[in-house]
C-alpha cells in the first residue's frame, strides 16, 4: 500500500489509532454520563487545537551544526565539512 512495507503500514496504523482513540473513548464517556457526544467530541478538537497551537509557538532551541574533520593525504591539510 502506497509503497511500503508491512512493517511501515502497521507502524502507520497503530498512530492513526492512537490518534483516533481519544474520539472514540470520549464517545463513549460522554454516553455513559448523559452528556451530548458531539459536544465533547467539538471540545475535544478545540482543546487539541488550542495545545497544537501553543506547541507551535514555543521557541526552538538553536543546535549548532554537527562538524567533522577528515585529514587529506597529507596530515597538515584538514578540511572541515558542515553535515546538515
Amino acid at each position: 500500500m502506497f509503497g511500503m512495507d508491512s512493517g511501515g503500514l502497521v507502524f502507520m496504523l497503530v498512530v492513526l489509532g492512537v490518534i483516533f482513540l481519544p474520539f472514540f473513548i470520549n464517545d463513549s464517556l460522554a454516553r455513559s454520563r448523559g452528556k451530548n457526544p458531539w459536544l465533547i467530541l467539538l471540545l475535544t478538537c478545540i482543546f487539541s487545537w488550542i495545545v497544537t497551537l501553543i506547541l507551535v509557538m514555543l521557541p526552538v532551541q538553536n543546535v549548532p551544526p554537527k562538524t567533522i574533520t577528515r585529514t587529506t593525504t597529507r596530515p597538515e591539510e584538514k578540511k572541515r565539512y558542515i553535515i546538515p
